[in-house]
């Protein structure tokens, strides 16, 4: 079974989470999106809630000072700071809740269901020294909280609106080039979702915000099978601290088999107390070696609290939450920066010592000089192009004729 497999996988963890890679998503593909192909779940209920919380109160408690459920925060947009009560803080009025044919729906109920369920293996980790603390279900559990962690975070409500704006102007400017004016013009002043393909009579009834969680699940196979996980410790005089999107990640190093730019490709972390906080990273080997993850345990160096915090700092949307000292957002982006561009300048060193210009050697030096001239810019995107740039100019020193490029189509 390939990565592509595994996510699209039918899995959803139950009492005895073994068997979760056999059993199938109840409710299969959602009635609200009928042009879906693929596993999808079914997340959506009844709720009388009307605060909604994007951050889970029992998540949040962790970070009270006193026990109290009061929280120390810092507005990153004002830079104002303050303490509030976890019961005001990340929280907007029906932030899950959509009308569908007359029917108020909310995802509220279901996330509600996936932070119950992770809860009691949070608190164990938060409270124990053990390794393999964590049984089967554990994992199956905390992946699933960890995905939806990401999928429903302002922030990246904010990246998908931006994505799909950007995506809708470019398609439609390539549409403007190719088609003749005439026809271009009938279609110029349609909004960017009429672009993307997405027929408002069958897509518009669930936002994209809320759709993507009914994936929840094969992004979660991803967490739990094709990566492990850490429970890093923080050393004395070091705290981590959390906020609106907790679920941060940075690009990571290149693994075999790991594709630039997918989920795997990337190094999560996420704070579950002031001293702790998991660090999910892609497994060596990936794709031929998917098993279940299990959580190892490793004391912090300062370094890294850093930018764990760096991280949450980078992807809040606007809150911090927890005991400072608090990184600013700007800073908090040099930071990350620099670890890419020393951790590219290591691998671009390691490959060229070994004069190994094979393919997938080549495409290593390339995506990592790539990383490494992205990350000045603050990000840490790749592209085939700045590969397939280096790829030529090794092309004919190679021993064994010139260089394949197909690898990165």
């Amino acid at each position: 079974m390939g990565p592509a497999q595994l996510r699209n996988m039918r899995s959803r963890p139950t009492v005895d989470g073994m068997h979760a890679r056999e059993q199938r998503l109840s409710g299969g593909l959602s009635p609200l999106r009928p042009r879906d192909v693929g596993p999808r779940e079914f997340v959506y209920g009844l709720t009388e809630a009307k605060r909604q919380h994007h951050v889970p109160k029992m998540y949040l408690r962790a970070f009270a000072e006193a026990g109290d459920g009061i929280i120390p925060w810092r507005d990153l947009e004002t830079g104002r700071t303050g303490r509030a009560s976890v019961d005001n803080l990340a929280v907007e009025r029906h932030y899950y809740d959509f009308d569908f044919l007359g029917v108020a729906l909310s995802a509220e109920p279901w996330l509600a269901e996936v932070e119950a369920k992770a809860a009691v293996w949070l608190r164990l980790l938060r409270e124990t020294s053990e390794e393999g603390a964590i049984a089967p279900d554990g994992m199956l559990y905390l992946s699933r909280f960890a995905a939806a962690q990401f999928f429903r975070s302002p922030s990246f409500r904010s990246w998908l609106e931006r994505y799909k704006a950007d995506l809708g102007t470019r398609i439609k400017e390539f549409a403007r080039q190719m088609l003749p004016p005439e026809v271009f013009q009938l279609r110029e002043d349609q909004p960017h979702e009429a672009w993307l393909g997405q027929e408002p009579s069958e897509d518009a009834a669930v936002p994209d915000s809320l759709w993507i969680l009914e994936g929840t699940q094969g992004y979660a196979n991803l967490l739990v099978f094709c990566m492990d996980w850490t429970l890093l410790e923080a050393p004395d005089g070091a705290r981590f601290y959390t906020s609106d999107a907790p679920l941060a990640r940075r690009t990571s190093h290149l693994d075999d088999g790991v594709l630039p730019g997918s989920f795997v490709s990337y190094e999560y972390y996420l704070p579950i107390s002031p001293l702790r906080a998991l660090r999910i990273r892609p497994r060596r080997g990936f794709g031929s070696d998917l098993r279940l993850a299990s959580i190892l345990r490793k004391k912090a160096s300062k370094r890294e609290v850093s930018l764990a915090n760096s991280m949450q700092s980078a992807s809040a949307a606007r809150f911090l939450y927890g005991r400072g000292p608090w990184i600013d957002r700007d800073d908090g982006r040099r930071n990350i920066a620099r670890q890419i561009g020393a951790a590219a300048t290591t691998r671009v060193m390691t490959v060229q010592a070994t004069g190994d210009i094979r393919p997938s050697a080549v495409m290593q030096v390339a995506d990592a000089r790539a990383r490494s001239m992205l990350a000045q810019q603050g990000t840490g995107t790749t592209t085939r192009g700045v590969a397939l740039e280096y790829m030529q100019q090794v092309r004919e020193h190679s021993p064994d004729g010139p260089a394949d490029s197909e690898g990165l189509s």
